[in-house]
Order: C-alpha cells, then structure tokens, then sequence
C-alpha cells in the first residue's frame, strides 16, 4: 500500500449508542470513511429486538434476536462500510417498544 489507510490521528476508534429511536442516522464525516466492526443491542423486557441497515435507502445488514434481556453482539470480520459524507440509517423495531432498548456501534474511521 501507498499508505496509512486507518485516519484520525493516534484514535481512529468511535461508537455511538443509547436508546434508540424507531429510526437513528449515522453520517460520516467528510473525509473519512467510518468501518463499523462491532453492533450491539440488548432489550431489558426480554423480547426481539431487531436492527435494519440501509445505505442510501438500500439494505446492507439486518441484525435480530428472540430474547435480548441478556446483550447479544456481533463482531464482523470485515465491517461495515460508510462512506465518507454517507449517512447510515438504523430502523430499530421491538416487540414491546424501544423504551428498555439499548443499542451500541464502534467501528473505526478510514480514509476513502
């Protein structure tokens, strides 16, 4: 390689979370790449929880478990990517409602 391809100076690492809304939006910034590596979500109620993807309106990933009182997680192997400027949209949907829900991505910022 040409060179770096992982940015941002000495921490490329970010995440965000919390309580999700029925729709959450993740932008990159406009002139980094963000990987998402890590997606994790629990629901205190103990029912499904379900997380789609969409970039730009397209479907890249969904992520569902049956009982999510204890935190379900996903590693990816290769990530997710979002592309510099992009903005990632997040549907959550539980069957009890988003109230109890607790949500966490990390990931890493990359140059394009």
């Amino acid at each position: 390689p040409a060179g770096a391809v992982v940015s941002m100076g000495s921490s490329p690492l970010w995440s965000v979370g919390g309580t999700p809304g029925p729709s959450e939006t993740l932008t990159a910034p406009s002139d980094q790449d963000m990987i998402i590596t890590d997606v994790h979500w629990s629901n205190s109620d103990g029912h499904w929880l379900r997380v789609d993807m969409l970039l730009s309106g397209a479907p890249v990933a969904a992520f569902a478990s049956d009982n999510t009182s204890d935190r379900t997680e996903v590693s990816l192997k290769s990530g997710i990517r979002v592309p510099a400027g992009e903005t990632m949209t997040l549907n959550f949907e539980s069957y009890y409602g988003l109230a109890n829900s607790r949500y966490t991505l990390s990931g890493y910022y990359a140059q394009p």
